[in-house]
Parts: C-alpha cells; sequence; structure tokens
C-alpha cells in the first residue's frame, strides 16, 4: 500500500512529486518488499539555492536505514521555493520523523516548528530509532507540537514488551501494552518509550535499556518530566521492569510489572520498597507462575514497602495485560505519582 500525505499542495507540484516519489521509492526499495511511505511538502522557500543547500548539508539526502528525505525545484522560475518528500520503507510515522529531522537542519528549529505546528497530526507521533543497543520507538503526544505545549514537560512510560514480541520490525512491538493504547487513544498525554529485544535474548539486559534511556533523554531533555518516568512491561518486560528499577531506584516515580517473573536476587526488592508499585498477574497463568508476583510482593512488604498493590485476576491466564492496559486507573495512577528527591 501507498500511503501520500500532502499538505498546502499546488496540482502541478502534486504531479511532479509524486512521479518523483514514484521513481526514487522504486530505485531504491524495489529490493525490499513491503509498503513505502511518503509525506511531502510543497512551495516552501528558503533563502539559499538548491546546490548550496545540498553542499552544506550533504549527508541530510544520504539513504538512512529508516529512509531517504528528498529536495527539489520543480518552479526553476521561482527559485528559492522547495518541495520537500520524505521516503520511508516502514511506515507513515517513520517518513514524518526523516521529514521533521530535515525541516530543523534546513530551517533551524524555530522556523521547523511552527510549520510542524500546522501539519494536522491525526494521531500520535511514532518516531523510530536505530542508534542504540536496542532499537526503540518514541512516541509523542497528539499535541506535542502545539505553541502552548513547547515548553511543556511531558510525563515518560517506558515500556517494555514480552518474548513473542523480540525480532527486528518495530511494527511487532505495536501488538500489546502501550504501544497499542497510544495507537488507539489519540489523547494519551505521555511520552512512551518502546524498546525492542533481539530474537536471541531472553531477557532484558539493565546497561543496554539504561543506554538507551539516556539517548532519549539527551534528544528530549527539553520535553521529559523527570520527575515523571514510569516503567512497566508484561511477561519478559515484568521481569524487566523489577529488574530496571532495582539497578536505579533514584530515577523512577512508579512501576507496573505485569505477570513477569520474579528476580533472581530477591534481595535487590530493598532497593525499592519506597517506590510506588502496581503489579498485576493472572491466576491460570501457564507461562509464568502466579507466584512469582506474589513473591515480589512478599518481599515488598516484608521489607516495609506502603505503596505496593497488587491486582489479581482470577479467571486471567498469561494474557494479564489486556485488562491491565485497557484501564484508565492505571495512567491515572502513575501520574499521581513523582520521583522521590
Amino acid at each position: 500500500p501507498l500511503h501520500f500525505w500532502e499538505l498546502h499542495i499546488r496540482s502541478d507540484a502534486t504531479t511532479y512529486v509524486k512521479h518523483l516519489s514514484d521513481r526514487i521509492g522504486k530505485h531504491i526499495y524495489e529490493a525490499k518488499p513491503g509498503s513505502i511511505s511518503f509525506m511531502s511538502l510543497v512551495n516552501l522557500r528558503h533563502e539559499l539555492t538548491l546546490e548550496e543547500l545540498l553542499e552544506k548539508h550533504p549527508t541530510l539526502f544520504r539513504v538512512h536505514e529508516e529512509g531517504i528525505f528528498v529536495l527539489t525545484n520543480p518552479n526553476r522560475h521561482q527559485w528559492g521555493s522547495f518541495d520537500l518528500l520524505a521516503i520511508s520503507p516502514h511506515d507513515l510515522p517513520t517518513a514524518e520523523y526523516i521529514m521533521e529531522r530535515a525541516l530543523k537542519t534546513l530551517w533551524g528549529e524555530e522556523e521547523a516548528t511552527i510549520i510542524l505546528q500546522n501539519i494536522y497530526q491525526p494521531h500520535p507521533q511514532l518516531v523510530p530509532y536505530f542508534d542504540g543497543p536496542y532499537p526503540y520507538l518514541v512516541t509523542l503526544p497528539r499535541l506535542y507540537y502545539k505553541k502552548s505545549n513547547l515548553a511543556r514537560k511531558w510525563p515518560l512510560i517506558i515500556f517494555l514488551h514480552g518474548m513473542a514480541e523480540r525480532g527486528n520490525n518495530l511494527s511487532s512491538v505495536r501488538e500489546h501494552g502501550i504501544p497499542k493504547i497510544v495507537l488507539q487513544n489519540e489523547n494519551f498525554d505521555f511520552i512512551s518509550l518502546i524498546p525492542q529485544n533481539s530474537i536471541d535474548k531472553e531477557w532484558w539486559q539493565v546497561p543496554d535499556l539504561i543506554t538507551v534511556l539516556d539517548k532519549v533523554l539527551s534528544i528530549y531533555q527539553n520535553h521529559i518530566d523527570l520527575d515523571r518516568i514510569y516503567v512497566t512491561g508484561l511477561s519478559m518486560g515484568g521481569h524487566g521492569t523489577w529488574a530496571l528499577a532495582t539497578a536505579q531506584p533514584h530515577r523512577f516515580a512508579a512501576i507496573a510489572p505485569v505477570c513477569g517473573d520474579a528476580l533472581e536476587d530477591m534481595s535487590l526488592v530493598e532497593k525499592i520498597k519506597d517506590m510506588p508499585v502496581w503489579a498485576f498477574h493472572g491466576k491460570k497463568d501457564d507461562v509464568v507462575p502466579f507466584d512469582d508476583t506474589v513473591k515480589m510482593v512478599q518481599a515488598l512488604k516484608a521489607h516495609g514497602s506502603q505503596s505496593v498493590i497488587f491486582t489479581e485476576y482470577s479467571e486471567a491466564d498469561h494474557d494479564a495485560w489486556t485488562e491491565t492496559y485497557d484501564n484508565e486507573e492505571l495512567y491515572e495512577w502513575f501520574l499521581k505519582h513523582q520521583r522521590r528527591k
């Protein structure tokens, strides 16, 4: 399927850009099966010529893992008026990300922000990254670019998927949990970080998760509230939630592990005895024993925790996550908590 998103379009530019995108897309991605997505902006003026821009920003126009950015000047009688095209073999949100990066490079942060404010976002943005030990998605709220929100600090949810979503295709991490909710609820007012574990890894590696988190905090340092960072995950990701929280308890405001394995070293639980925890598990789980969460909750209480909640689903099997993440109370509960100083 071909997804083509055009804004402020003139009929002559539309024909030209579509023809160009078809040719470039076929040339670059003809060996790659699946959809090719495009996003275009037309008739944007710039003080530099096409040649000057190509010379000043050569790396911007190279083929990258996420796709390619193309700058054209179809109306040479109106020099300095450009059509912009972002092409991705992945999906439309990836093409949006390529376009955003190019706008900020060529027009600067302030001007790019104004342009982006005028783009209608029918859904939260899903921005892919491939620069860490894990590939990962960052989802941005639908109103992230609204002018009144430019100085806003958003809460961050880290979501760790289960074993079935491992691999090298970020589309698969959208099946369950937070990414599914983001796509269903366009008013989801959190930034979320969604890494993908590789198929050959049985557990989440905490040092790699910390590296990815640090990268995201660096990229979005002006837009994430460091006192409202939350961690949640299901199954393998539930275990990862326990592990990440106990490794760096000073960074997180609250956690919500779902049907996760207990930690191998139960003494680590003491590190999060003062952290708000809401744990979930199905009593009929035949994949991860229900007793694993019972042990973690009991250990927290033994260390004096006054802020642990345990929800038992009496009829649920391993799928404790659907009911958990569909529950608005979970997100309201997150927002009640800030990091302890």
